[in-house]
């Protein structure tokens, strides 16, 4: 049995996924679930680890400086059965939506290196069939940063790698 950190993550970790497999397009999906005025924490979620690359290079951001290389390999955390990809917070649905999308900044967009994950393949079934996403509602905008911090502590989400140094 394991303690529960703090009630909100625990809420965002052990909740029921939402899977778009179950829609014919996610960003309507999310539309129809997530209300536009809602603030607070989401994690995306990968479902079949073995349908996810074993180790793949992604080019992520390396603070305001450069971009680096690295090697991501898919984990499960010990707190869930699936992979965590990314952790965020801010406006739910409008963050959500823009993470389904490739984007022109290239900076903090887990489609983009996804893209780069799975060359030469049509994304957009894979996230159909693997990609869900769970979140909850926080209006405070420290406890937002609190709570994200800690998930991305417990989960480990292989997109949420902070590259400053």
């Amino acid at each position: 049995m394991r303690a529960i950190v703090h009630n909100s993550a625990d809420k965002l970790i052990t909740m029921k996924k939402i899977w778009f497999k179950y829609s014919n397009e996610p960003a309507e999906q999310i539309k129809s679930i997530v209300n536009a005025s809602i603030n607070g924490i989401y994690c995306l979620w990968w479902e079949d680890i073995n349908t996810f690359p074993e180790s793949s290079s992604v080019e992520l951001p390396a603070g305001k400086r450069e971009k680096i290389l690295v090697t991501v390999k898919p984990c499960l955390s010990e707190f869930t059965d699936v992979i965590a990809l990314y952790v965020g917070k801010g406006d739910v649905r409008k963050r959500l939506i823009s993470h389904l999308k490739t984007s022109k900044s290239k900076t903090r967009n887990p489609y983009t290196w996804l893209e780069s994950m799975f060359p030469d393949q049509d994304l957009n079934p894979l996230i159909r069939n693997n990609m869900g996403f769970s979140f909850i509602e926080e209006p405070n905008k420290l406890e937002q940063i609190y709570i994200e911090n800690l998930a991305i502590g417990l989960l480990k989400p292989i997109f949420n790698a902070r590259l400053t140094a």
